[in-house]
C-alpha cells in the first residue's frame, strides 16, 4: 500500500487557511469602510487571524446635527472579532467626550480622562449599548455648576425606540433612550468624595435623535439619582425636565435627604453649614428651576425640625 505524501496532507490545511483569510479580509474591508465613514483620517485594519484591530495615531470624530457630539483622543485602538460585526471594543488615551444640545442652557455632558475604555454594540443602525469607563476623569454634568473629578466614572447609553400610541392616556410619550451614570469617590469641586448612581430616560414621540421632535412634548426623566458615602445615602432624587419649541429646560422634582441644609446649599450654590448632623428620618422637599438655576422649593414654614443622629459623622460637603 502506497503512503500519501506529506505535502498532500497539507493541502486541506492550506485550502482552509486560504478560505479563512478570504473571509477575514472581507471583514477587514467592511471594518475599514465603517471607520472611514466616522473618522477624520483613514485607519488601516490588521490583527489576522484572531481579530480585526485598528491602531489610531489620533482620534477625531465630530457630529454636528440637532445634537452635537465629539470624541478626541491622543491615540486609540479599536478591536472587533471577525464574526461579530455588531460589537466593537475601544481603548483611548486621554479622551475627551462632549455632548450638547444647542438651545438648552446647561445641557452639556463632557468627560476628559487619562484613559478610557468603551464597547459599542449595534443592532443595525441602532445603538443597542454604548458603555464607557474613564479613569482619572474630569466631568461636567448637565445643569450642575461645579466640575466633578473621579478616579472611576462610567456612562452607559442605549436606544429603546418605541412608537407613540395615539390612544394612550399616559402623561408622557414612550421612552426612546436610556442613560446610566456611575462614579466612585466623585468630588464636585472641592467637596468630599461621594458615590454617584443615576438613571435617566428620554421620552418622545420621535426617535431620540430628533431634537426638534423631542421639544414637542418630550421629557428627560431622572428616574433616580443617589449620592452616598461610607455611612449610607445622602440624597435620593427624581425629576422631570421639559422644554417647549424654543424654551430653556425646565426641571421639577423631589429630593429625599438626611442632610437637608447641606443639600439646599448645594442647590443654591452657597456655602454649606459649618456642621450638620444627619437626621433620623429622610426629609423630602421639592426642587425646580430653569437651566442651571435650580433651587429648593420649601413650604413657607420651612422644613420640620427632626431629631439628629449626633452619634453619626457630620454630613459630607457635597460641593466645595
Amino acid at each position: 500500500m502506497s503512503r500519501i505524501p506529506l505535502w498532500a496532507t497539507l493541502i486541506p490545511l492550506a485550502v482552509g487557511l486560504g478560505a479563512y483569510w478570504w473571509y477575514w479580509d472581507g471583514e477587514r474591508a467592511i471594518f475599514e469602510q465603517a471607520l472611514t465613514g466616522v473618522l477624520a483620517e483613514p485607519a488601516a485594519v490588521g490583527g489576522f487571524p484572531y481579530r480585526l484591530e485598528a491602531g489610531l495615531p489620533s482620534v477625531r470624530f465630530r457630529h454636528d446635527g440637532q445634537y452635537r457630539f465629539s470624541v478626541e483622543a491622543e491615540t486609540g485602538q479599536l478591536n472587533r472579532q471577525p464574526w461579530k460585526q455588531d460589537l466593537t471594543s475601544i481603548g483611548l488615551l486621554k479622551p475627551k467626550v462632549v455632548w450638547s444640545a444647542p438651545g438648552l442652557d446647561g445641557a452639556v455632558f463632557q468627560v476628559e480622562s487619562a484613559e478610557g475604555h468603551a464597547s459599542l454594540r449595534l443592532d443595525g443602525t441602532r445603538i443597542a449599548r454604548l458603555s464607557a469607563v474613564h479613569n482619572d476623569a474630569r466631568v461636567t454634568l448637565p445643569l450642575l455648576r461645579a466640575t466633578a473629578t473621579a478616579p472611576s466614572f462610567e456612562w452607559h447609553f442605549r436606544e429603546t425606540p418605541a412608537t407613540a400610541d395615539p390612544a394612550s392616556r399616559a402623561p408622557t410619550f414612550p421612552e426612546q433612550a436610556q442613560v446610566v451614570l456611575v462614579a466612585d469617590a466623585i468630588r464636585f469641586g472641592g467637596g468630599d468624595p461621594l458615590n454617584l448612581s443615576a438613571q435617566l430616560g428620554v421620552t418622545s414621540a420621535a426617535p431620540v435623535w430628533d431634537f426638534a421632535g423631542w421639544r414637542q412634548g418630550g421629557t428627560v426623566e431622572l428616574r433616580s439619582l443617589t449620592l452616598s458615602d461610607g455611612h449610607g445615602d445622602i440624597l435620593n432624587a427624581s425629576a422631570t425636565g421639559v422644554a417647549g419649541s424654543a424654551d430653556p429646560l425646565r426641571v421639577s422634582g423631589t429630593i429625599r435627604t438626611v442632610c437637608p441644609l447641606t443639600v439646599q446649599a448645594a442647590l443654591a450654590g452657597t456655602p454649606a453649614p459649618a456642621r450638620e448632623y444627619r437626621t433620623r428620618k429622610e426629609v423630602s422637599f421639592a426642587f425646580g428651576g430653569i437651566g442651571r438655576d435650580v433651587q429648593a422649593l420649601l413650604p413657607p414654614e420651612g422644613l420640620p425640625k427632626l431629631p439628629l443622629r449626633q452619634q453619626e459623622p457630620p454630613c459630607p460637603k457635597i460641593v466645595g
